[in-house]
């Protein structure tokens, strides 16, 4: 792979980080995530959120299953350039630790919703990145590489984009 390959692979992986980071933890000012995170969460002690978050576990909106899909595809299209040995295995168990962070750091942060039907999906994502990757790489390998990034930079920039106009939406929230 080459450098350049790789330092555009790790601009775009920083840049996605940053937005997923400001839509999943920051939850964007979603006004719901918000108002619940605060009428509920704030609350609560951390065993009450895990039994309340338990019995959320089947109620997820398909809107938000698709958004979880679509928000860790760039994990799955991303890692496999940072993982030399058993990159597609690693990439896809990635995937999934950091799904498990993120809704691990909802849950001791009340701010937004943890569930365990979001740790499924967002490791769904991932996998589905992993496997277009590995699906494309009969592709010369910079030619892989090269489709990889772009569609990680378009989910990344969709990522940032629904956040921006999510926060600019509901900036009244927090005014």
């Amino acid at each position: 792979m080459s450098k350049s390959i790789k330092k555009a692979a790790l601009i775009t992986l920083s840049l996605y980080a940053l937005c997923l980071f400001w839509v999943v933890i920051l939850k964007c000012n979603l006004r719901s995530a918000v108002i619940d995170s605060r009428i509920f969460m704030s609350e609560m002690t951390l065993w009450e959120r895990v039994i309340f978050s338990a019995g959320k576990f089947a109620k997820s909106e398909p809107y938000d299953i698709i958004l979880n899909i679509l928000f860790f595809l760039p994990i799955g299209l991303l890692f496999p350039f940072f993982i030399e040995k058993n990159t597609y295995f690693k990439s896809a168990i990635s995937g999934t630790a950091v799904s498990l962070a993120v809704e691990l750091a909802q849950l001791l942060i009340p701010i937004g919703g943890f569930t365990y039907i979001d740790i499924f999906t967002n490791s769904l994502g991932a996998f589905i990145g992993v496997v277009i990757h590995y699906l494309l790489r009969n592709i010369t390998e910079e030619r892989v590489q090269i489709i990889a990034l772009r569609a990680s930079s378009v989910l990344a920039a969709f990522t940032g984009m629904f956040a921006i106009v999510n926060t600019i939406r509901n900036i009244d929230i927090y005014l």
